[in-house]
């Protein structure tokens, strides 16, 4: 099943939409909340019904609440801000699915993922056949080379590249390196280059 350029830019901003949703419940509910006690109580004390001295209180504290909902929603600005900067990221890429499958695939074999950078073709030292191969499949965009620092066992990477071949994950290992071995832990760390 493809995913059209439409699907995919929406499959991009669906998280961003989820975290405000929930930001917003969380965090500007209560406060308002407190404001709405607030006003309902000074127009029990406007009508007539209280004294001034707790007039004065109800606006001392309804002053108090309006401060609060405009730190937090001041909060919540910043973090909209902040997850428009990460969706511009994320969009940028035009894979994020076959990512998200390759991360979730090597943490199913217990893999852990330290690292996770873009790698330019240049670095990598393709053979000249290999490079026009990823040339022709790539439409001319550089930005499908990954390379993942990982942390775990041989028998578990190797358990997750056979499964990464049997699977219909669009990634193409190029690149598989394993530090320094040391004899007292069974944990390898291992450099893998993908193309996404």
């Amino acid at each position: 099943m493809t995913l059209s350029n439409r699907e995919k830019w929406l499959l991009t901003l669906l998280p961003a939409f989820v975290i405000l949703a929930v930001a917003g419940w969380f965090f500007i509910r209560p406060v308002s909340e407190q404001n709405k006690k607030a006003q309902d109580q000074l127009a029990e004390m406007t009508s007539g019904q209280q004294s001034a001295g707790h007039l004065a209180q109800s606006r001392r504290e309804l002053a108090e609440a309006r401060r609060a909902v405009d730190a937090e929603q001041s909060r919540l600005d910043s973090l909209r801000s902040e997850l428009r900067q990460k969706q511009a990221v994320w969009s940028g890429r035009k894979n994020i699915v076959a990512s998200t499958d390759l991360v979730d695939l090597l943490t199913r074999h217990r893999l852990v993922l330290v690292e996770e950078s873009d790698v330019s073709p240049a670095e990598l030292a393709l053979s000249n056949t290999m490079r026009s191969v990823m040339n022709q499949l790539s439409d001319g965009d550089a930005n499908r080379y990954r390379q993942m620092r990982i942390v775990g066992s041989y028998a578990n990477v190797l358990a997750a590249l056979t499964e990464l071949s049997e699977s219909s994950i669009a990634c193409i290992p190029l690149r598989l390196s394993m530090d320094r071995a040391n004899p007292q832990v069974s944990a390898r760390g291992w450099t893998l280059v993908v193309w996404i």
